[in-house]
């Protein structure tokens, strides 16, 4: 009586699939259920009757909107919020000071050796002949391929990424002691280092690129041009 019943109702959903074209869950499920039966009256191993092609599509795009409903239950930013940067979890930790602390700025090496003017389009002059330069352990070299072998531009650039919402400044052509240049770079900015170098603001990029948080362009160029770059 059980399999009359299943039979009935499998054979009246695979009708109204050739009727309206259209499948809901029971239909789903009584279609599955009834095509099994058919197939286990009838005698056959399910290669002349068995469950429609547009049954097996539906099932094989219902799978698919579960994996990925369950990839993407969590963004990114829901991550980060949730876990990361949760504001509750932050102001318990910063009421208990279980915050990392950042290390001290550190103090001012290598002092100006001469005064230096940025023009509006960002060049300054070299230092002159009558003016010594000291031998620093890294080297920031200038631009090249001017016209009338004329001195090239310092190096430092601002980038603007996010439709103008995050603003960095990169230093191109740094050589030689990076630390060492980083930690008066440090000092003359004014920034601290993390330990975490998701929150460091200075961070050291493929070829020799210096990037540092915010635009601070017109300082970098004035320390370079006064140490004598």
């Amino acid at each position: 009586m059980a399999s009359r019943v299943a039979f009935n109702r499998g054979f009246a959903s695979i009708s109204a699939i050739g009727l309206n074209g259209r499948l809901g869950i029971n239909e789903i499920a009584n279609a599955t259920n009834g095509a099994a039966h058919i197939n286990a009256l009838c005698g056959l191993n399910g290669s002349s009757i068995g469950m429609p092609a547009q049954i097996q599509l539906h099932q094989s795009q219902h799978s698919q909107q579960q994996q990925q409903q369950q990839r993407w239950k969590h963004s990114k930013r829901q991550i980060n919020r949730l876990f990361r940067k949760n504001p509750a979890r932050l102001r318990v930790a910063r009421r208990m000071d279980l915050l990392p602390k950042p290390e001290p700025i550190p103090e001012r090496r290598y002092p100006a050796i001469m005064e230096a003017n940025i023009l509006t389009n960002g060049w300054s002059a070299p230092p002159g002949p009558d003016v010594e330069v000291p031998a620093y352990p890294f080297l920031v070299a200038r631009t090249k391929n001017k016209p009338n072998n004329a001195a090239g531009f310092l190096p430092v650039y601002s980038e603007f990424r996010k439709d103008g919402s995050r603003v960095t400044t990169r230093i191109r052509k740094v050589t030689g002691d990076t630390e060492d240049f980083l930690t008066e770079l440090r000092a003359v900015l004014q920034l601290n280092k993390f330990k975490n170098p998701r929150d460091d603001p200075i961070r050291v990029r493929v070829g020799g690129t210096v990037e540092i948080k915010g635009n601070r362009v017109r300082e970098v160029k004035q320390w370079l041009a006064e140490l004598g770059f």
